[in-house]
């Protein structure tokens, strides 16, 4: 793909990456990640449930909450991948720069990620969840 400015959108259910063309034509998609797990219940993706404890004066026992919540751990290694797909191209020196749209949870997640050298390449962000958007209306954010 040689240097090249990429668009991402995402949330934490799907990635699409873009790249723009110099030629101004319509966005071109290249890659699209998904994670199926955040649309699964919690309770699903736990197969145990939580320990119990006999409670401080002896009378009963009570169920332990969980340590964390499955879905944002599940959220937490999706913003990794895609931080990982961004972060490899700019080690392989394939990435110019990129413009990020992504909901305003996962967009906090996905910078989280990212480490410094990345992060320097954002142009632009956006807290919007536009990932299902056509890309004339992603496009459109570039303009804006």
């Amino acid at each position: 793909m040689g240097l090249s400015t990429w668009v991402v959108a995402a949330n934490r259910n799907k990635a699409r990456f873009f790249e723009i063309t110099d030629s101004g034509e319509p966005l071109k998609e290249f890659r699209t990640l998904v994670n199926p797990e955040v649309r699964v219940r919690n309770q699903d993706l736990v197969t145990d449930r939580p320990g119990a404890q006999v409670d401080g004066s002896g009378s009963g026992m009570h169920a332990l909450a969980p340590g964390h919540d499955e879905k944002q751990h599940q959220t937490s290694l999706f913003a990794g991948q895609v931080a990982d797909v961004i972060d490899g191209a700019r080690k392989r020196n394939e990435l110019h720069h990129f413009y990020l749209l992504a909901e305003p949870r996962f967009l906090g997640e996905l910078r989280g990620k990212m480490d410094k050298q990345t992060l320097d390449l954002v142009r632009k962000s956006w807290d919007k969840d536009v990932v299902e958007g056509d890309p004339g209306r992603i496009q459109a954010y570039l303009n804006s």
